[in-house]
Order: C-alpha cells, then sequence, then structure tokens
C-alpha cells in the first residue's frame, strides 16, 4: 500500500550540470569548439576555421537556407569538389555578417541551393549587387536539386555513389565525410522511391541507414540495375555513423549535434555546414548526442587515431562536460556508483563509490521510479573512493553530511515496490535495484 503522502519531483539538496562534475583527467586530445552566437555565425565561424586567409581555386561560396536546410543534406560533393564552405541564409533577407564572411573570403561566385521559396530572388539580387555571380542549383523538389547539385559538382561522373534518406537527415550527414572527401555523390530518396534516374555510369551503391528509412524495395531496385549495393546500417544513427567511419583513416575529426535542434522537423543547421571542413581538414564527421554520454562515440573518435577534434556549435548543441566526458583518459570518464541497499519502510538508500578515484558527485541524481521524482547531490559534494553515503526521506530524516543526505522529510518510496536509479550527469544510468 502507499505511505500517507508522496511529493513530486524533488531537487531538495539541487546541483547543476555543470564542467566540473566530470573529474579532471589528463587530455587524451584537443577539443577545439568552433561556434556563434547564433547558426550563421556558427556557419561563419566554421568557414573562418576552414578557411582563415580566404578562398583559392575558384573562390566558391555555397549559400543553403538557415530554417530547412534540407537542399545542404547533398552540398557535401559539391563542397569538397569546389574547395567552398557552406554559409547559410534565411529565405528573404541576407545578413550582413554573412555578406562580410562571403567578402572576407574574396568570393568570386556563390552557389545558392533551393529554389526561390528556399531562398528568394531578393537574396540573390543582393548577392549580385555586390558584384558576385551566382548561380541557382534547384529542382522541383529536393531529391532534384541533389540530383543537380551532383552533376554541378561533377561527381556524377563517379562509379559509387551514396544513397540516403531526403527525409530522416542524420544517415545524411554520416555520408557528408565520405562524399566530402572523396568526391561520391549523393542523392537521396524516399523510403520506398528512387525520385531520380540514378546515372548509368554507377556501379556501387552505398545506403546509409536501416530498412526503416530507406527499404528493401529500394535496396532491391538498385541491384535489379546490376548496380552492387553495401549497406551501413546500425542499431541507430550513432552507430550507423560509426560503421560508416569505419574504414576512415582521417588527419582530424569534427563532432556534430546528431539531434535534431526542432522537435517537429529534422533540423541540423551545424551539421550541414560541417562537409566544407571535412574536405578542408581531411576530418571524419562525428554524430553525437547533444547531452547524453554515448562511449561508442568516444570509443569511434579514440579508433580515428585523431588528435584535433573540432566541436560544431555552442554548449546547446555539443554540452561542456560532454566534450570533457569524451576527451577524458579515464576508461570510465564519469565514474562509477552502485546502489547496495534500498529499504523501502525505512526510506533509505545507500549508494556505494565503486570507483578508483574519488568522484564529484556534481549534477548525479537518484530517481524513484514510482514517483518519477529525483534527488540530486548538492553541488561539489565529493564521495570517496570506496565510501558509502545514505540518502533518508521521510519524517524524522535528518541530514548528516557527508555519511548521510537528506532527500525530504516526506515519504518517497513505495512500500509495495518501487525501482531505484542512479543517473550521471549525462542522463546515463549507472545502477538500478528493483524491489
Amino acid at each position: 500500500m502507499k505511505k500517507l503522502f508522496k511529493i513530486g519531483t524533488l531537487a531538495v539538496l539541487t546541483g547543476s550540470l555543470l564542467f566540473s562534475a566530470v573529474q579532471e583527467t589528463e587530455a587524451t586530445g584537443n577539443y577545439t569548439r568552433v561556434s556563434g552566437s547564433d547558426r550563421l555565425a556558427t556557419a561563419i565561424e566554421i568557414s573562418k576555421k576552414g578557411w582563415p586567409s580566404g578562398l583559392d581555386g575558384e573562390r566558391v561560396v555555397i549559400l543553403a537556407r538557415a530554417d530547412n536546410p534540407a537542399d545542404a543534406l547533398s552540398a557535401a560533393s559539391l563542397s569538397g569538389a569546389k574547395n567552398a564552405p557552406i554559409l547559410l541564409t534565411y529565405p528573404n533577407t541576407i545578413s550582413t555578417k554573412v555578406l562580410d564572411e562571403i567578402r572576407r573570403l574574396n568570393t568570386v561566385k556563390v552557389y545558392v541551393l533551393g529554389g526561390e521559396k528556399a531562398i528568394s530572388n531578393t537574396v540573390v539580387n543582393t548577392l549580385k549587387s555586390k558584384g558576385l555571380e551566382v548561380e541557382r542549383i534547384s529542382g522541383s523538389e529536393r531529391y532534384q536539386t541533389a540530383y543537380n547539385i551532383n552533376r554541378e559538382a561533377g561527381t556524377d561522373t563517379n562509379t559509387r555513389a551514396i544513397v540516403a534518406s531526403g527525409t530522416s537527415v542524420a544517415d545524411a550527414l554520416s555520408a557528408s565525410t565520405d562524399s566530402a572527401i572523396n568526391g561520391v555523390p549523393i542523392y537521396l530518396v524516399t523510403k520506398d522511391t528512387i525520385p531520380v534516374n540514378i546515372p548509368s555510369n554507377i556501379k556501387s551503391v552505398n545506403i546509409y541507414g536501416g530498412t526503416g528509412v530507406v527499404s528493401q524495395k529500394v535496396e532491391d531496385s538498385l541491384r535489379s540495375k546490376g548496380i552492387s549495393v553495401k549497406r551501413y546500417a546500425g542499431k541507430d544513427r550513432y552507430d550507423t555513423n560509426r560503421l560508416a567511419l569505419a574504414n576512415f583513416q582521417p588527419n582530424n575529426a569534427i563532432l556534430v549535434r546528431g539531434t535534431s535542434v526542432s522537435t517537429g522537423k529534422e533540423d541540423y543547421p551545424d551539421s550541414v555546414a560541417a562537409s566544407g571542413l571535412a574536405h578542408r581538414k581531411n576530418a571524419a564527421i562525428v554524430l553525437s548526442h547533444n547531452t547524453n554520454y554515448l562511449p561508442n562515440v568516444r570509443i569511434l573518435v579514440n579508433k580515428l587515431g585523431v588528435y584535433n577534434v573540432f566541436v560544431l556549435g555552442g554548449t546547446s548543441a555539443i554540452s561542456n562536460a560532454l566534450v570533457s566526458a569524451y576527451q577524458s583518459s579515464y576508461p570510465d570518464p564519469l565514474g562509477k556508483l552502485q546502489i547496495t541497499s534500498l529499504d523501502l519502510d525505512k526510506d533509505k538508500v545507500v549508494i556505494k563509490n565503486v570507483d578508483s578515484r574519488d568522484l564529484n558527485l556534481t549534477g548525479w541524481r537518484l530517481f524513484s521510479a514510482d514517483g518519477g521524482q529525483t534527488f540530486y547531490f548538492p553541488n561539489n559534494y565529493v564521495l570517496k573512493k570506496g565510501s558509502s553515503v545514505t540518502i533518508v526521506s521521510g519524517r524524522g530524516a535528518t541530514h548528516n553530511p557527508p555519511s548521510q543526505l537528506l532527500w525530504t522529510n516526506a515519504y518517497i518510496w513505495e512500500n509495495d515496490g518501487d525501482i531505484a536509479r542512479v543517473y550521471n550527469p549525462l542522463n546515463g544510468l549507472v545502477s538500478e535495484v528493483r524491489k
């Protein structure tokens, strides 16, 4: 039966997710954040990182729509072929800061991606008024635009191509490394159809993503044309990214947000601007969650054998704590805790530090699954290695740090059964006990 009363989500002893939550360690590489005040400014900073002294060769810039950069998905091969940065603009006006970067680069020509609804003629005319040559690459929809981008880049003469979903953007991001560095065209498809004619010179295709985004029907259609097909499909977008980069030997890596900034549409503004830098720095584009620590991401970066890692976007794109975790030299960068006791009647939970070092538990939390209630450890609370702490709640419970911490004088745990879980600062589950 339930106790006398329970409370909502609690954080009586609050802690914020801080960069200091991760222990100080010897760095495994040089992580450099490349970001600006917004998506336009971040693309500009990426351009400055790749082309600090301006453009050479054809002196080309690629301009994509900032608030729905679907057309930029296939721009990786064009960016590589033309040695061009990708800058962003909103449909009806171009920012002066973007124009300033175009001027700093000593640009001669601007490729505008998409039709007039994506980037208006007002923007085109503004560019022309600055003495720039402007060429629009567009199609009836994103699939034809991608086709035309490959044709302009000259990558459509390659014997190998990439096929990715035109709606599930993350897999196309994973494809952009190969496309930008090796000049491989990216063709976008729907789940069940190939909306454009793949050139007859294409003899092999790499499909990025599982059958849930690019169906077996599409794969069979390619094979029926005598095209050999290899599919990169992991358990999720991050695993697909890992598989795609398995044979790369880059000089650098680029860490980008692999989660959409919008819940209503697929939107990865920093990521779509990454391919120019990938070509310029011979860098592999690695997808990361924006807040959750994924061990396989760090394993992938380490396996690539690079020292320099460029982190694209601000702390909302990829948090400082997450960067620190990836940079850590510890096998488990955040540490190990274990729930050794859960007493539902007495409202007590005992948690032990089973790591090989003292742990700063800023940002760590204890969670009661039944009531959805959360206890955050105090800021800068340090649990010595091998030591335990008891988290108490209920009437008469007292606060006696460091060995005993008070959650609340309300009852938390469900007598008839509950689940206790401990999470690290990056939302990773490290211990669970069911009673």
